[in-house]
């Protein structure tokens, strides 16, 4: 969800993102662009950058071009970013920046497509509960912190999906309707 004014006022360039946006901002240094979201703001001068911002779920900022400014609204902490720094943000742990991260990894949802790099299961199932509308159930709970890395073309069906991360981490799934859930094969 982007909610933007009708016109943007004399001093900034302000956005509300709850969700994933790509942004390519013109350079203005009189008027910064700055991206709010529930936990964070993100201000920039001309650049390429993507916000990740659902509401209880890992904050993120990646940065393709030229440099941003994030800054969190708990605790009034900023970090500066330079190309393809990452950071990673949530209420409990702050900030946690990863640097040397490929576009590619960062990119793909432009596309269509899903990629994670050592993230845990239940991110992962956020994304597909995003992607396929469904509900997933993981039992045990624990499960969740399992860490997979995986990539699934748009046109992969849950089925696949589901399939293929089966295989790599050996648990059973069952989907009726729009539930799906997901056994460990180890008691």
């Amino acid at each position: 969800k982007l909610t933007y004014p009708a016109s943007f006022g004399s001093n900034k360039r302000e956005v509300m993102l709850q969700g994933e946006g790509y942004f390519e901002v013109t350079k203005d240094h009189k008027h910064p662009f700055i991206v709010h979201n529930p936990t964070l703001d993100v201000k920039v001068l001309g650049t390429k950058f993507n916000v990740k911002a659902y509401l209880g779920e890992i904050s993120s900022v990646f940065l393709k071009e030229g440099k941003v400014e994030v800054s969190d609204l708990e605790r009034n902490r900023k970090i500066i970013l330079h190309p393809s720094d990452k950071v990673l943000y949530t209420l409990d742990k702050g900030f946690k920046l990863q640097t040397n991260v490929s576009s590619e990894e960062s990119d793909s949802w432009r596309q269509g497509e899903l990629a994670f790099v050592e993230e845990s299961l239940g991110t992962i199932i956020k994304a597909l509960e995003r992607r396929y509308d469904v509900q997933i159930a993981v039992h045990p709970p624990t499960l969740n912190n399992k860490l997979f890395t995986c990539r699934f073309k748009q046109e992969a069906t849950l089925v696949q999906v589901l399939d293929l991360l089966k295989d790599t981490r050996e648990f059973t799934y069952k989907i009726e309707n729009k539930k799906v859930n997901i056994y460990s094969r180890y008691p």
